[in-house]
């Protein structure tokens, strides 16, 4: 893995696994890596209303630089909620930065 493309961070192992559930849809990345020793990241989509909620559910244990890579993960995941309500808003259309508010 490179951290901003260029400055090499170590090896990742994502582990897709998808845990039974009766009332909901769950992916999960039960992975580890160089730096990340615990990176297990819950997807959960589950029926609410007319539409569908998602959410995502991480723990992480990387000893001295869990914070650091915490700070990471909720500016990442914040990013990803962000445009996938867009993509959303334009019923799953493309996303073009230029045409977006």
């Amino acid at each position: 893995m490179f951290a901003f493309h260029f400055l090499p961070i170590g090896k990742q192992i994502v582990g897709i696994e998808f845990p039974q559930k009766s009332d909901h849809w769950v992916l999960r990345d039960n992975g580890s890596g160089s730096i990340a020793k615990t990176w297990d990241h819950l997807i959960f989509l589950e029926s609410e209303g007319g539409g569908t909620r998602y959410t995502d559910e991480v723990s992480i244990d990387a000893g001295l630089f869990t914070l650091p890579i915490y700070i990471y993960a909720f500016i990442f995941y914040s990013y990803r909620h962000m445009r996938w309500r867009k993509l959303v808003n334009l019923n799953f259309r493309p996303l073009n930065d230029q045409l977006i508010e």
